[in-house]
């Protein structure tokens, strides 16, 4: 299992979702990648990072349906990702059903256009976010920058070239100047230790820079840790080369930066994690060029950077020169 127990499994077609249904969420993944080659949701490591709090599953034979609660009870229910056949139906009689079982309201996360449309005639609302208040924002507030691989590399290494890459270019070349010795490291089960140290120390900075900035941060100490020290927890034995990818950067033996990514599709894969310390300048376009080489040199042709809650994240990504945008879609019921 992969959390506690929180909604009634007495629903129809609902029951704990756990590591075990790993390969039946895999097989709806390689469907679906057919036709949406780059849907950031397409990943277990998605999955486990979106249902950390009491997860659970809707599967009925032909539609799969993520859900999963905080113990907040004024927080809505989420469902995550809906994907198979009859979508829209599935998810008006179940978000019925969910509603009359546990009296909370209950929000869909990641919803393709189409399916958002035809739900919207059924009743389903558009959140209204508070853009002041980082702890309920979803990760789409800015579309999902889609960046081709090749734009970045040459005879195997990191090369930019071109006026739209001038900025990651400068910021790589930053990094290069430092007289400190950086050396980077797959994550494994001996270096978790250091992947966890470099998450603690970048929350403590993005808390320092969002407090000043009048922006209402979550209260739950575990917010900004718990989605990537999931990820360390869980695939720190899946490096593989091939379907995960994921560095530990260190700056004189000292770890500094972490970063993962998962495929997606036989083209893509999508960028979880990508996180440094306020140390260096121009490491964590480093670390990220870093890791998508490894991507690159397996074969994939594209990164799906994700959404993001802020502009400056937003920001940040118009670095990396995409060429086209991906939105998922969100609706309250």
């Amino acid at each position: 299992m992969i959390g506690k127990n929180a909604i009634s499994q007495e629903l129809p077609h609902v029951s704990v979702l756990r590591s075990a249904d790993e390969g039946l969420y895999e097989k709806f993944f390689q469907t679906d990648s057919i036709i949406a080659p780059f849907s950031y949701g397409n990943s277990w490591a998605y999955i486990c990072q979106a249902a950390r709090d009491n997860p659970y599953k809707y599967f009925d034979g032909k539609t799969l349906l993520t859900i999963t609660s905080s113990s907040n009870p004024k927080n809505p229910i989420r469902i995550v990702r809906p994907i198979g056949e009859n979508t829209v139906d599935t998810i008006a009689t179940f978000c019925n059903s969910l509603r009359s079982n546990t009296n909370r309201s209950i929000l869909l996360c990641k919803l393709r256009h189409e399916d958002y449309i035809s739900l919207k005639y059924r009743g389903f609302e558009d959140p209204v976010w508070n853009l002041a208040s980082l702890e309920h924002l979803p990760d789409d507030i800015y579309p999902q920058p889609i960046c081709t691989l090749n734009n970045y590399f040459k005879r195997g290494e990191i090369s930019l070239e071109g006026r739209k890459l001038a900025k990651l270019r400068g910021k790589i070349a930053r990094v290069k100047s430092y007289t400190d010795e950086f050396k980077l490291h797959p994550l494994s089960p001996m270096n978790t230790g250091d992947a966890k140290h470099v998450i603690k120390t970048w929350k403590s900075s993005f808390v320092k820079r969002y407090s000043k900035r009048s922006i209402i941060l979550p209260k739950e100490s575990g917010y900004y840790s718990d989605p990537y020290t999931n990820i360390i927890t869980r695939f720190s034995t899946r490096i593989d080369n091939e379907r995960y990818f994921s560095l530990v950067c260190y700056a004189n033996n000292i770890p500094v930066g972490f970063s993962f990514l998962g495929r997606i599709s036989d083209i893509a894969v999508a960028q979880y994690v990508n996180v440094c310390g306020n140390f260096y300048k121009g490491l964590s376009e480093y670390l990220a060029l870093s890791t998508f080489l490894l991507a690159f040199r397996a074969g994939y042709e594209y990164v799906n950077m994700g959404g993001s809650e802020t502009e400056t994240l937003f920001k940040y990504n118009q670095k990396f020169a995409p060429e086209r945008y991906e939105k998922d879609y969100y609706l309250i019921f």
